[in-house]
């Protein structure tokens, strides 16, 4: 949630929903109403087309066309490519968190409480095995070569913002001075002079007039917000996190939710999920490690912070403290 910003003159604020599954608000300052709606256009134009590159629901998305094996050499968008390297990367970065084979285990688990109970053993061995084989490589020259199955590739962990990210950098060529802020669900992306205060949901208050449970400045950069107490699913009693850790096939069982910031909005994503899946007592050490911010709810309701997310925090004075 956006609450208020530093940067003097008018301030344009457009929503739209759906978009990427969520309500998307782009935020313009220091520009005028045409500037800024010409900016909000931008911004929506690329997330469209990201968007349906990336799409599981359109036949003719690059992702499904590469999950079909129809995508080769030449044929393949430069973008895509670049996003599936990236993901190897990550998955590297953060010690098998994010592993884009990981979607074999994210659907076990859809179906499995879809039918009411947990998965067996058996299958969740059987689906991290499929993990284990790579489903395809980089080669030399940075090429991306198919070498195996690639039906359950996933790139959400990162996906959304990333695609926030080159929006916002599709809005600032036009727009180089205006300070624009593009949020997506719980992914933000921030440009330009001055900054914004940003309001952290209570994950256990999922209410509009809900007192936030933090408050931070985001000058340039990204705030990504994950975690399992919104988004959890209940099987025979038991309330599980839609997160899955691809290193256990379970899911996640630390935090309520993780609040990143990051030089990008990509980075505080791809953070806020491997932290959602690390022990209360690696979270801080693992952000200080990565060079980001961090603030994590845990399951008793208590607060958790690196200094770096300290530095940023605002009081109730709306300074920051």
């Amino acid at each position: 949630m956006v609450e208020r910003s530093s940067v003097a003159g008018n301030r344009e604020v457009f929503t739209h929903s759906p978009l990427l599954g969520t309500v998307v608000a782009v935020t313009v300052e220091r520009a005028d109403a045409r500037l800024a709606r010409k900016v909000d256009s931008l911004v929506v134009a690329e997330i469209d087309r990201l968007e349906a590159m990336l799409s599981r629901h359109r036949h003719d998305s690059a992702l499904e066309r590469w999950k079909r094996d129809e995508l080769t050499g030449d044929d393949m968008p430069h973008e895509f490519a670049g996003l599936l390297i990236r993901a190897r990367w990550w998955a590297t970065r953060t010690n098998g968190a994010l592993d884009p084979r990981a979607g074999a285990l994210t659907e076990l688990w859809r179906r499995s409480a879809a039918a009411g109970h947990v998965p067996a053993d058996r299958e969740v061995d059987a689906a991290r095995r499929l993990l284990a084989q790579p489903g395809y490589e980089i080669t030399d020259d940075g090429e991306v070569r198919r070498v195996g199955d690639c039906t359950d590739l996933d790139l959400h962990a990162f996906g959304k913002g990333w695609i926030v990210d080159r929006a916002l950098r599709a809005a600032q060529a036009t727009a180089p001075n205006a300070a624009i802020v593009v949020s997506a669900g719980g992914d933000i992306a921030r440009a330009g002079p001055g900054d914004t205060v940003i309001a952290i949901d209570d994950p256990f208050r999922p209410y509009d007039n809900a007192a936030p449970v933090d408050r931070v400045i985001l000058g340039r950069g990204g705030l990504a917000t994950s975690g399992s107490a919104r988004r959890s699913v209940e099987i025979d009693g038991h309330r599980f996190s839609h997160i899955i850790d691809p290193r256990t096939g379970q899911p996640a069982h630390g935090a309520a939710s993780v609040s990143v910031i990051a030089d990008s909005a990509e980075a505080a994503d791809a953070w806020a999920t491997a932290l959602a899946l690390a022990g209360p007592d690696e979270i801080v050490p693992t952000a200080d490690a990565a060079g980001v911010a961090v603030m994590a709810v845990l399951a008793d309701h208590s607060t958790l912070a690196n200094v770096r997310w300290r530095a940023r925090r605002v009081g109730e004075s709306g300074r920051v403290t």
